[in-house]
């Protein structure tokens, strides 16, 4: 039981980071301003998953 809910986290934790690279590459990458709205959108978005970055990482660890 406590193997699958290991991997649970390390799952999470691999998406996580695969959506902050994600809107990191975007956020850097953009050719034109975005408007106010949507670049406050991708920031909070942005933070978010660190949160939820940092979370799984931690319970990951912290099973072992």
């Amino acid at each position: 039981m406590s193997e699958n809910f290991g991997s649970h986290w390390r799952l999470m934790a691999l998406l996580n980071a695969a959506v902050v690279l994600w809107l990191i590459y975007t956020i850097t990458t953009e050719t034109e301003a975005p408007s106010r709205t949507l670049m406050i959108m991708q920031y909070v978005f942005l933070v978010g998953c660190l949160i939820g970055l940092g979370g799984a990482v931690y319970k990951l660890l912290s099973q072992r």
